[in-house]
């Protein structure tokens, strides 16, 4: 190997040792890739990069493990042949903690469930589309009530659950809106229009077909 000349380099120079002699890197840009003797370029085109082929460097395509991305269940892919393809969960398929799919056959293990409270302190309340798996307290100071509307007019979905409880010192009567359409069935002295035993009394509404709901709890 030739003794490099070290006599006033400089910053942003190379040496060449062909000649012994430092030249500014700019000045690479006159320099052939074809001068080194394990460098074979045929054709170079956009985009190629220089590849060992185990012999010669030589010009050729992005090589590596993966060429493509393929989406599977519950993923998306978007420009799957590259060069930076991008990966994202499918959330048409696949339920997420933001979107309104339905999980079904799955095991929760000590789940935390966090119910919504509806604050009331009207006579006279119907309940809305938001109260279902929710909590509605009834805070009036005279007699009640909490009326379930028809299935025409909120749709809520058989097997939703609507917890009321009476914190004000009202009787609060459940019943429904339109009671020749909506059906409720209760342990209480008139079923179909149940009350609250006493302050801090409660009652859950089951619905258990299209307008036939069940009240069972705290009621008389």
């Amino acid at each position: 190997m030739a003794t490099i000349n070290t006599t006033d380099p400089k910053p942003g120079y190379v040496y060449n040792q062909d000649d012994d002699t430092w030249y500014p890197l700019l000045g690479l840009a006159t320099q052939s890739l074809d001068e080194l003797t394990d460098v074979v370029i045929t054709s170079p085109t956009t985009s190629q990069i220089l590849v060992y082929d185990g012999t010669n460097w030589v010009n050729g395509g992005e090589t590596g493990d993966i060429s493509a991305v393929t989406a599977g269940t519950g993923i998306t892919v978007t420009n799957g042949t590259g060069p930076i393809p991008t990966v994202a969960v499918d959330t048409a398929v696949t339920a997420t903690t933001n979107n309104t799919l339905t999980m079904s056959n799955k095991t929760l293990t000590a789940p935390i469930v966090t119910y919504s409270i509806n604050a009331v302190t009207s006579a006279a309340y119907t309940s809305v589309a938001s109260d279902a798996a929710a909590i509605v307290t009834m805070n009036n100071a005279s007699t009640n009530t909490f009326s379930i509307p028809t299935n025409a007019s909120v749709g809520y979905a058989v097997g939703s659950t609507i917890t009321v409880i009476q914190i004000g010192a009202g009787a609060t009567t459940i019943n429904a809106v339109s009671s020749g359409t909506t059906t409720i069935a209760s342990t209480g002295a008139t079923p179909t229009a149940p009350v609250l035993r006493a302050q801090y009394s409660s009652a859950t509404c089951i619905k258990v077909a299209t307008d036939t709901w069940y009240v069972v709890g705290d009621i008389t």
